[in-house]
């Protein structure tokens, strides 16, 4: 029983990174969501592969999807 008490608390313990807006200039609808992630590293200095975005149900987006369909999925107010 005690080793079930453990996993509880460290489910408890775990913190969620902060999900941050930053504008992008350029970014249009068009865009893929590679090419944005690509252009989000280049932009502020990150490791490639550090950059994934994701729909506002916690999913990721897929790579070759648009920015316009991302911004629909976050602008929904369902």
């Amino acid at each position: 029983m005690k080793y079930a008490k453990n996993v509880k608390a460290n489910r408890q313990s775990t913190v969620t990174p902060k999900r941050t807006v930053v504008p992008l200039k350029g970014m249009r609808g068009i865009t893929t969501i590679g090419a944005a992630e690509k252009k989000i590293e280049a932009q502020f200095a990150l490791p490639k592969g550090s950059v994934r975005l994701i729909y506002r149900t916690g999913r990721k987006a897929r790579s070759d999807s648009t920015v316009g369909l991302l911004v629909k999925h976050w602008t929904d107010r369902r």
